[in-house]
């Protein structure tokens, strides 16, 4: 017997169920979308899963958690919640014992933050617990992901990005202006904030003239009030801020 439950454990450890979270790309200042995959093989029940996502809170946060289509067919829900910046802790469980198979059992939705840097950054999955019908801990190994941030070509100050820079968006970096300097912060509309203590995102823009001081002054904003004055603009390659009038 003895013998019999030491093949058995070696079998269920031999082939775990998998815990994957996919790799994606994504502007900053984007949305995207990534799909928590559940693996199992013939001998494995999983009825319910919990688990952490971690990820840099400086360069995006999770705006919703919504069942896969493999939980929605096992009639599961999913239930998530903010542990702390960056630490977001999934449940997927529902008032039955049916098996959740194979597929996509969550889908994370990503705001990349506007001033985020581009980049690789890791989507981890943290304290994963899978179990069965019978509430019995089931085996499981994790992969997990990573984001590439890839830097907007579009101006810092260019919220609703339409290559125009509209009377709200100069009285914004006017904000930025009067506060005499500026941090980044990931839930404001353009990704910075006039108060905090965190720098390590992108310059804004209109922080160009020499190295970037984390301070807007005011030939800077000159500079963006110009570029309200003649109605759009686009990226060009040898100039003051690395923008020039007018479209392509």
């Amino acid at each position: 017997m003895a013998l019999m439950s030491g093949y058995i454990l070696s079998f269920s450890s031999a082939y775990p169920a998998v815990l994957s979270i996919e790799t994606g790309y994504a502007e900053s200042g984007t949305q995207t979308v990534l799909n928590t995959v559940l693996s199992v093989s013939n001998n494995e029940s999983v009825s319910a899963i919990q688990f952490d996502i971690l990820y840099n809170p400086y360069a995006c946060e999770i705006t919703t958690v919504t069942a896969g289509a493999s939980s929605v067919s096992a009639q599961k829900q999913v239930q998530y919640n903010i542990v702390t910046p960056g630490q977001v802790r999934v449940i997927i469980a529902g008032l039955n014992q049916n098996i959740i198979p194979s597929g996509s059992v969550a889908q994370i939705t990503l705001q990349v933050c506007a001033s985020a840097p581009a980049g690789v950054y890791d989507i981890s999955l943290s304290r994963t617990i899978l179990s069965s019908p019978t509430g019995a801990s089931i085996p499981v190994s994790v992969i997990h992901g990573n984001l590439t941030v890839q830097r907007s070509a579009y101006h810092s100050a260019d919220q609703n990005r339409d290559w125009k820079i509209s009377l709200t968006e100069v009285l914004r970096v006017i904000q930025l202006y009067n506060s005499g300097g500026f941090y980044c912060l990931c839930k404001t509309e353009d990704g910075y904030s006039v108060t905090g203590e965190n720098r390590t995102c992108s310059p804004h823009n209109s922080d160009y003239y020499g190295s970037p001081d984390w301070k807007i002054q005011l030939y800077e904003i000159l500079r963006l009030i110009q570029i309200y004055n003649y109605g759009s603009y686009h990226p060009a390659i040898g100039t003051e801020d690395g923008f020039a009038l007018g479209s392509t």
